[in-house]
């Protein structure tokens, strides 16, 4: 698939007082060999060190917020509607305290057919 036809993959990392682990997790989505992606952490009002160690990333592919929230179901919802919402084809999440296997994973999944959701957006997980 050529680099201008890949479509954008989104994934969101829904979070609370996870800064034991949220570096990691960041760093295994930013390290896949897949271009165009984004990264989004919504994280639930953090009262560990989350909230400094989401600050210290800097990667134009990574955006994040944190506020109350309703649980991990709020927060990947959150994820799912924060702007731009129309660009994006693919989505998945993936817990804060989770990490990709290796750096093709993403690759792997856009390469595979996903299941269509509504027209024009798919849900590979």
């Amino acid at each position: 698939m050529s680099q201008k036809m890949r479509p954008l993959v989104r994934y969101i990392i829904p979070s609370f007082n996870q800064g034991a682990f949220i570096r990691e997790t960041i760093e295994s989505v930013l390290a896949q060999d897949y271009s165009p992606l984004e990264v989004f952490v919504v994280d639930g009002a953090s009262t560990d060190n989350t909230i400094d160690i989401l600050r210290s990333i800097a990667d134009p592919r990574f955006n994040w917020i944190t506020e109350p929230d309703r649980g991990q179901t709020d927060a990947i919802e959150k994820g799912f509607r924060m702007k731009p919402t129309s660009d994006f084809k693919y989505w998945n999440w993936l817990g804060s305290d989770d990490v990709l296997a290796n750096s093709t994973v993403v690759s792997q999944l856009v390469e595979v057919e996903c299941t269509p959701l509504v027209p024009d957006m798919t849900v590979c997980s």
